[in-house]
């Protein structure tokens, strides 16, 4: 499979939540590209099987909840693109003693099923990825275990 990770970070935290994803994938035998969204092209989507998205949430124009701004911009561009039926992951960074807990997560999951992509498994929503890190990157690895069987029942 080929597939592209794609991440928005403020602490570093989505970042490491991303290489890891990658890895997983990588040590499965998929093609992997890892990419901040500043770097993606959302032109160049299309050469991929998968598109598994994170993003840290956090206040964005005073509403909590929010993807990164990085995020929120590439999913604004996303939108002038054709991505039905395009297969994407998501996962997310928070903090759950906000009210909206990995808001971010949902408001991706959002974008992505107005534009008609699918979502090809269930998001995964860490929280407070700092404070648990060792426990919190097993629940990335076994989520990211099970992207490629996903992905190859919903082709």
């Amino acid at each position: 499979m080929n597939i592209i990770v794609l991440y928005a970070t403020n602490s570093g935290g989505t970042f490491m939540a991303a290489q890891t994803v990658a890895d997983v994938l990588k040590k499965a035998g998929n093609q992997v590209d890892l990419k901040n969204v500043n770097e993606a092209d959302q032109n160049g989507l299309a050469k991929y099987d998968l598109v598994a998205i994170g993003s840290p949430s956090y206040d964005y124009n005073g509403k909590e909840g929010q993807p990164h701004e990085e995020m929120v911009n590439f999913l604004n561009k996303l939108a002038k693109e054709t991505i039905e039926n395009k297969k994407f992951a998501v996962f997310g960074l928070g903090d759950s003693s906000y009210i909206e807990f990995c808001g971010a997560v949902k408001e991706i999951e959002k974008k992505i099923t107005e534009l008609g992509g699918k979502l090809v498994t269930d998001s995964l929503k860490i929280d407070g990825f700092f404070f648990q890190q060792d426990q919190n990157t097993q629940k990335i690895n076994e989520w990211a275990k099970n992207l490629t069987p996903n992905l190859e029942k919903n082709l």
